[in-house]
């Protein structure tokens, strides 16, 4: 047994062959991979630790700079923009009031003529010999009624000498009458008497009927000298008509005869414009009716103006229509102009500035400054606050430009309101105000050329 011990605690004998020399080459790659691995780990945890630290900065927020004005609480009187159609009242259409043949025509289409101008001329024979038969059956009435006159006359005398020839008979008839009674004259002598009498009271009372009955038989005179002078009268207006003169002073328009053209009674010959007389006729929505009608109601004048012929031209609102047309979506109010233009031409689309009653609590800002016609935005601490508003109407500033008029319960005097257009306008965006002056409104009552071409 201590022989075998002793062989135990005997160390390896390590060779030093082939298989000792691959051994040490395993080794050499294996601390090479580690140590590839390691750096990788090394690099990996760098960079994740370097974005960490990236993210974990603060971006700088950048502010964009705009133009603002300050805002200013007012009462104004806004304008409201319309639209209408350059009418007159003067405008008739002749027609022919007889039938007859046009033997002249004295104007052009176009042209301008004065009031009881003659302008067609219709064949007038046939009016006058008409005039004339008329005229003798009122002189044959008017001979009656004088020889009916002369006959009353006569058959007054006529009534004197019956009732006295009655007187005579009557008295004969009484002394026969006595003398009958005395037997001193035959039966048939009295009865001649007697009706001699009653003859002569019979012609007395017919005598007498005729004369009280003239008061009837000149009337019925005169009745037929009256008819035969309307008569006259009408032969004599168809033969005026014969002539069409102009009612008042204007343009002929649409002529629309030649001569020797047949016309008859109404028919339509041509029309006559007064474009001295000028209106203009526009809509107003309904909601604007009511406080313009108060306005008017107060002998308060309503102003506006309008492009004529590139002038401005200051009208005033006549009346506003009692009801809305069928298809509008307002009102028809008629403004008159207080300088006539005769060269304006009928018709003529005009652009109307409307100055509305005054309204209190508004702000004038800029066109450019509302968004979507119901928002804008002021400037709190370097950021924008959306506020919604309500367009009340126009006004216009010192250099022509158009301002609305807005309201809102949170705007205030003092506030900054910004005027640039913004694509991505909202709330809480950060902002550099740039103050620019605002322009002094305009005291004038209406707008200016440059205001009404825009």
């Amino acid at each position: 047994m201590g022989i075998a011990m002793e062989s135990r605690e005997k160390p390896p004998v390590i060779s030093s062959g082939p298989k000792n020399r691959l051994r040490k080459l395993v080794s050499v790659k294996t601390m090479m991979a580690a140590g590839i691995l390691l750096a990788g780990l090394g690099c990996s945890a760098l960079l994740v630790l370097t974005n960490s630290a990236q993210l974990a900065q603060t971006p700088v927020e950048k502010a964009r700079s705009i133009a603002t004005t300050t805002i200013q609480i007012e009462t104004l009187s806004p304008n409201l923009p319309l639209f209408g159609r350059v009418s007159t009242p003067h405008k008739a259409q002749l027609t022919a009031a007889v039938s007859g043949e046009i033997r002249s025509i004295a104007v052009a289409d176009g042209q301008w003529v004065e009031n009881a101008s003659l302008l067609i001329q219709l064949d007038d024979r046939d009016a006058r010999l008409e005039l004339l038969q008329y005229q003798a059956t009122a002189e044959q009435a008017r001979a009656q009624l004088e020889f009916l006159q002369s006959s009353h006359s006569a058959d007054k005398k006529m009534l004197q000498q019956q009732r006295e020839l009655f007187q005579m008979a009557q008295k004969k008839l009484d002394r026969y009458q006595l003398l009958k009674q005395q037997q001193t004259i035959s039966a048939a002598v009295f009865d001649d008497a007697d009706a001699v009498a009653r003859q002569q009271a019979i012609s007395l009372e017919q005598q007498r009927s005729k004369v009280e009955n003239f008061r009837h038989r000149r009337r019925q005179a005169l009745a037929q000298l009256d008819h035969a002078l309307i008569n006259v009268k009408k032969a004599d207006l168809n033969l005026e008509r014969t002539q069409i003169n102009s009612p008042f002073s204007g343009f002929v328009s649409q002529l629309i005869v030649t001569r020797g053209d047949r016309v008859s009674t109404g028919s339509a010959l041509l029309t006559l414009i007064d474009t001295r007389q000028l209106e203009i006729r526009a809509q107003i929505a309904n909601h604007h009716v009511p406080a313009l009608r108060k306005q008017l109601n107060a002998g308060r004048p309503v102003h506006a103006s309008a492009l004529l012929d590139n002038q401005i031209v200051e009208l005033h609102l006549k009346q506003i229509s009692a009801e809305v047309d069928r298809g509008q979506g307002g009102v028809e109010a008629i403004f008159s102009l207080i300088e006539q233009h005769s060269s304006v031409t009928l018709g003529t689309v005009v652009k109307l500035s409307l100055q509305l009653p005054s309204v209190e609590n508004v702000v004038a800002v800029p066109m450019q400054s509302v968004y979507d016609n119901n928002r804008v935005y002021v400037i709190e601490q370097q950021r924008l606050r959306r506020i919604t508003v309500e367009v009340v109407g126009e006004s216009l500033g010192a250099s022509g430009d158009i301002e609305l008029l807005i309201r809102s319960s949170e705007l205030k005097s003092g506030q900054q309101l910004m005027t640039s257009q913004l694509t991505q306008a909202i709330t809480g965006l950060k902002v550099k105000a740039i103050e620019a002056d605002k322009d002094q409104r305009s005291s004038a009552q209406h707008p200016t050329l440059a205001a009404l071409d825009k």
